[in-house]
């Protein structure tokens, strides 16, 4: 039948095109495998690379950065640029807090000071009622402590209404 032509047509595309795309991914499934474990050793590379390139030769070299500045080893003029970098901003950054806790302690001060200025004025006043307080009370006391003066009093009093 006719039908088998057609279907063999597509048929033939599709393993073409499947035969393509495993073509592509065995390069690519290469590619990736030589990126991870270095390029192939049985081959002779045109020009020898100047630095690592693969993926292994970089983790090498973090690794063994990473191993320099924990131990302090190692430290490079990058490591040791941050770190001068990293000392005067925390020295400014230290300086700015300290002059800041300064003004917050000043101020606490002056304001300690003024409370402490208005418990003595406090004081004063309370202190000179009591003494206006005892000088009137006293007064009372003499004048009621001898009865003669207290009627002379009196009779002056009513003296000047009779």
């Amino acid at each position: 039948m006719p039908d088998d032509g057609i279907l063999g047509d597509i048929g033939e595309t599709i393993g073409e095109a499947a035969g393509a795309v495993a073509g592509e991914l065995k390069k690519f499934g290469k590619s990736a495998t030589s990126q991870v474990t270095g390029p192939d050793k049985t081959k002779t590379p045109k020009s020898p690379p100047a630095e690592p390139t693969s993926a292994k030769g970089e983790l090498k070299k973090l690794g063994s950065t990473i191993f320099g500045q924990v131990t302090g080893h190692d430290q490079g003029a990058q490591v040791a640029q941050m770190a001068k970098a990293d000392k005067e901003f925390s020295k400014k950054e230290s300086d700015l807090i300290a002059q800041k806790i300064k003004q917050i302690y000043a101020a606490h001060a002056a304001r300690r000071a003024q409370e402490q200025k208005q418990k003595e004025a406090i004081e004063v006043q309370k202190e000179q009622q009591q003494v206006i307080f005892q000088e009137q009370a006293k007064k009372q006391e003499d004048l009621s402590a001898n009865p003669a003066i207290a009627k002379t009093r009196a009779e002056i009093k009513n003296y000047g209404a009779e």
